[in-house]
C-alpha cells in the first residue's frame, strides 16, 4: 500500500511539472519584434493602436461583424439591465414608500446635466477672478435713487 502512495505521488508531481519541463526556450518561440520598455503608454502609442486596430478591422469583415455583434449585444445588455433597475426601484417604492424620496434625488443626481454653450461662457466668465477692487456696498443698495446728479 506505501509503494501504491509512492507511485500515485510522484504521478502527481510529474503532472504538476510537465508545463514547466516542456516549455520551449529556443530563439523560434521568441516573438519577432522585441517588447518595449515597460511603462505608461503614450497618447502618439494609443494613436497608432487605435489606427492599427481600426486597419484590421477594415481588412477582416469577420471580425468587424463580431464586434458589432459584441457592441449590439453590448447596448441590449445596457438597456435591459437600465429597465431591470426600473423595475427594482418601482418595486422598492411600491414596498416601502418612504424610499421615493431617495430614488427622486438619485434620479435628479444622475440625470444629464446639459447647460446651453452661451450658459456655459457666462459660467466660465463669472468664475475669473475679478481685476477691480470688491465695492464697499453691494450693488443693488449702490444706487441711491437720486437722480440730480
Amino acid at each position: 500500500m506505501k509503494n501504491h502512495k509512492s507511485i500515485l505521488l510522484l504521478g502527481i508531481l510529474a503532472f504538476l511539472i510537465s508545463p514547466v519541463l516542456a516549455e520551449d526556450t529556443s530563439s523560434s518561440s521568441k516573438p519577432a519584434v522585441a517588447p518595449a520598455a515597460a511603462g505608461p503608454v503614450t497618447n502618439d502609442e494609443k494613436k497608432e493602436l487605435t489606427k492599427a486596430r481600426g486597419d484590421a478591422l477594415k481588412a477582416n469583415a469577420d471580425l468587424a461583424a463580431e464586434q458589432k455583434d459584441i457592441n449590439d449585444q453590448q447596448k441590449t445588455l445596457s438597456d435591459r439591465e437600465k429597465a431591470l433597475k426600473q423595475k427594482i426601484d418601482e418595486a422598492a417604492a411600491k414596498a416601502d414608500p418612504q424610499v421615493a424620496p431617495i430614488l427622486a434625488k438619485i434620479a435628479a443626481n444622475s440625470a444629464p446635466k446639459t447647460k446651453p454653450a452661451s450658459a456655459k461662457a457666462k459660467t466660465k466668465t463669472a468664475m475669473k477672478p475679478s481685476t477691480n477692487a470688491p465695492s464697499a456696498t453691494p450693488p443693488a443698495t449702490a444706487s441711491t435713487g437720486n437722480s440730480n446728479g
